[in-house]
């Protein structure tokens, strides 16, 4: 249990862990809203036949693209318990 958690069912939140959760919880969104286009861009790179990307580099970019969406389904389950 972290201890946010932990405060959280031992005491009413006090005003600054309040203002804490909703600046965790605006700087979640704001990595969703920069993580998102990632994905769809390494997911272009990755299954799009392009002359400028050589075969190769899509083993690349298909790792990233797993990284990018492992990352994504993280944040949103902090987020949820955040909110």
């Amino acid at each position: 249990m972290l201890a946010t958690e932990r405060d959280m069912l031992h005491s009413i939140l006090g005003r600054s862990k309040i203002k804490r959760l909703f600046k965790l919880r605006r700087q979640l969104i704001r990595f969703q809203r920069v993580l998102g286009p990632m994905t769809e861009v390494c997911g272009k790179l990755v299954h799009l036949d392009l002359p400028c990307v050589d075969v190769e580099a899509k083993n690349y970019f298909r790792d990233v693209l797993d990284h990018a969406r492992r990352v994504e389904g993280t944040v949103a389950g902090l987020k949820d318990v955040i909110t």
